[in-house]
């Protein structure tokens, strides 16, 4: 997480990664336009550089030794085309209308923050084939108007969830603030050592757990 933006390596395979720098206009249109040694300069001066908060004396009052940090890899070479697209936080009010359901990126598009775009289509999937099998299992049509408006809300929940908790995680590393690091960085730290917390956060990530 970087003040202006965001930026993620996405392990592929054979020490392969897609990069992902999610940034303002004016820099994402200079990371497109620099030779690939000027980009691989900057990516390994990302992955490298020091944080500019230190909070490794709070850090260590929370940590033990399960956890141990991993070095991130150095970008020897780029193997692909660098591309720029658009983001645009948007989503459906009404997913069902007149015996239409509108799933997946047709209802909501979200920040690619950790990947969440795909499982909100597959949550809406789960969602609509559990309301297509109650329907006909008490001898209705699948168009059930009961089980259609539970559709809706069901969808608009995890929508909107989901939307509100990766625009929150988002905003909190783009505040500039000495003590609201510190106080973030802690907490972060608090959670990565919490067994049952990263095990929540996985399950609602993964689709094992969904909101009720």
């Amino acid at each position: 997480f970087l003040h202006d933006g965001i930026f993620a390596l996405l392990p592929l395979y054979n020490g392969y990664y897609s990069i992902v720098c999610s940034m303002p206009n004016e820099i994402n249109n200079r990371l497109v336009e620099m030779t690939d040694n000027e980009f691989i300069d900057y990516i390994n001066h990302i992955l490298h550089s020091s944080s500019i908060v230190d909070t490794s004396h709070i850090g260590r009052l929370v940590r033990n030794n399960s956890n141990s940090y991993i070095q991130p890899p150095i970008i020897e070479s780029i193997h692909s085309k660098r591309m720029t697209f658009p983001f645009k936080l948007q989503f459906v009010n009404d997913p069902v209308q007149n015996n239409c359901v509108v799933i997946g990126d047709s209802s909501h598009t979200i920040h690619p923050l950790a990947g969440q775009g795909l499982n909100l289509g597959l949550a809406d999937s789960a969602l609509l084939s559990n309301s297509i099998y109650n329907s006909v299992s008490i001898g209705g049509r699948i168009n059930n108007k009961l089980m259609l408006d539970q559709l809706q809300k069901d969808c608009l929940l995890n929508t909107k969830g989901m939307i509100s908790t990766m625009e929150i995680i988002k905003s909190m590393y783009q505040i500039d603030n000495y003590p609201f690091s510190i106080i973030r960085n802690l907490g972060m730290d608090i959670f990565n050592t919490s067994a049952f917390m990263k095990g929540f956060t996985s399950d609602i990530a993964s689709g094992k757990f969904t909101i009720p």
